[in-house]
């Protein structure tokens, strides 16, 4: 997994010592969560599988908004879904210990789909809006995990662009324009709390393919 600009930050946090602990019960990144063989697999039913388009949600209503999110949604069948839900669900109770906090009910997964031009602007994944629906205002994780591999020059199977980027990641740095970069790779797992903003980078070549879901 390569994190574009973490060699800068932690020159920051070597001058601030207790940051890091504070990086780390916000993002934690998992190598090698899913093994490739399934990532492939999973992909060929995205393609395969009935195709949508993604939504983004407005107080208590889902709509298509494609100035704002540019992605496709696949169904896939049960048994694909129950794969990534047991591995998620393996984990959560050492993801309470990690994030210091309960965690109770997993959220079905989604299957996401980046063609070139996709991308998904500025966002968090909860929302404290009393009219938003309690799915939402309940999330407390997020996860992402990536089926294929990010890379500078396309490659076979592999997209260009498509960087998941946060911001804001500690409130007291006051490095209001700093993102803090995350290059997929695929099998990897991104686990971060739901409130932190993030966004998908504009795909410029190949397909990303992704799955995403929340834990509240």
């Amino acid at each position: 997994m390569i994190c574009s600009g973490f060699n800068f930050y932690l020159i920051l946090l070597n001058m601030i010592a207790d940051k890091l602990q504070f990086i780390k019960n916000k993002i934690l990144i998992i190598e090698n969560f899913i093994h490739l063989d399934i990532c492939n697999s999973i992909i060929k039913q995205i393609k395969d599988g009935e195709l949508k388009k993604g939504k983004i949600l407005v107080k208590d209503k889902t709509l298509v908004d494609e100035s704002y999110r540019r992605v496709t949604s696949a169904i896939v069948d049960d048994n694909c879904v129950g794969i990534v839900s047991k591995r998620i669900l393996e984990i959560m109770p050492s993801l309470e210990e990690r994030f210091k906090t309960e965690l109770n009910i997993l959220q079905k997964p989604s299957f996401l789909f980046y063609k070139k031009g996709d991308f998904f602007k500025i966002h968090t994944d909860s929302s404290e809006d009393k009219n938003s629906l309690e799915d939402v205002k309940n999330r407390k994780l997020s996860i992402i995990i990536f089926l294929n591999t990010e890379t500078k020059k396309i490659k076979p199977n592999s997209f260009c662009g498509g960087t998941l980027n946060f911001y804001k990641i500690d409130e007291t740095i006051d490095f209001s324009n700093y993102k803090f970069e995350v290059h997929g790779e695929a099998g990897t797992a991104i686990i971060f709390k739901s409130d932190i903003l993030h966004e998908v980078s504009q795909v410029t070549n190949g397909e990303r393919f992704t799955v995403v879901s929340w834990i509240s």
